[in-house]
């Protein structure tokens, strides 16, 4: 549980840098790792070259595809953005709110539940 709560932290963090960068805009993930490989964040996730990264990463994104994840301004979705060029694009996008009663079923750390399960 506890390994699961810090695992969930970190990608919080990453989501909240993802979200102050690039708002809801389309990126790929060449365009986040960077933000990956930051020191403040400390994914879970590496490699040796910067090509086998962006695939790490890129399996990631699609095992997180559709959560929720809090960033201190709004609730937001993790979300697969279309192809250009081949490469997968990604964007974060904006939930409507729930109500602060009962929590959000997917979102770490928000609900009580720190279960990564997909909305």
């Amino acid at each position: 549980m506890e390994a699961s709560d810090s695992e969930g932290g970190t990608w919080r963090a990453f989501i909240q840098l993802w979200w102050d960068r690039f708002g809801s805009a389309d990126v790929s993930v060449s365009d986040l790792i960077g933000h990956a490989q930051s020191a403040q964040v400390g994914l879970p996730v590496s490699a040796k070259t910067d090509h086998a990264l962006s695939i790490t990463l890129g399996k990631a994104f699609r095992k997180l595809r559709d959560r929720a994840f809090r960033t201190s301004e709004r609730l937001v979705h993790v979300r697969a953005a279309g192809h250009v060029h081949n490469s997968q694009r990604w964007k974060l996008e904006p939930a409507a709110e729930v109500p602060e009663k009962g929590g959000v079923r997917g979102e770490w750390g928000e609900s009580g539940s720190n279960s990564p399960q997909a909305q």
